[in-house]
């Protein structure tokens, strides 16, 4: 495994991005058949509860949640894949197959059940002898 420890916390997706690919590159062994790959993030914190460090680049920061907030509005009102950082690739074959995809019952109210309650289900008798 492999690790890399920000300077500062961050929302800020290149940041993220090249964190993630310093660790790609340390595990990285040409010629080896990878089979599954993750990335776990650890210590998170809320933005609401930021603390700056001496000589933050404050300029630097406002231009950061700028874009990360026009980046989201994108996003929510167009859909994941209208806006792509190039690091992660254009074609992605690796993706997961939406079709082999189990259902999102329990986290997706696009995917919640629901049922016709006015429907009359017919239900055989199982003691009836023909």
């Amino acid at each position: 495994s492999a690790s890399v420890a920000l300077a500062e916390p961050t929302h800020y997706s290149p940041t993220i991005i090249s964190a993630a690919k310093a660790c790609i590159d340390k595990l990285f062994i040409p010629g080896l058949i990878y089979k599954k790959a993750g990335i776990m993030l650890n210590n998170l914190s809320s933005m609401e509860h930021e603390q700056l460090q001496i000589g933050a680049n404050l300029p630097l920061k406002t231009k950061q949640n700028s874009w990360i907030q026009a980046v989201d509005r994108v996003t929510t009102k167009w859909g994941t894949d209208r806006l792509i950082f190039a690091a992660t690739g254009i074609e992605r074959p690796w993706a997961t197959k939406k079709e082999l995809r189990s259902a999102c019952y329990t986290t997706s109210w696009q995917e919640l059940l629901t049922l016709d309650l006015q429907a009359k289900a017919v239900i055989p008798d199982r003691n009836k002898k023909d």
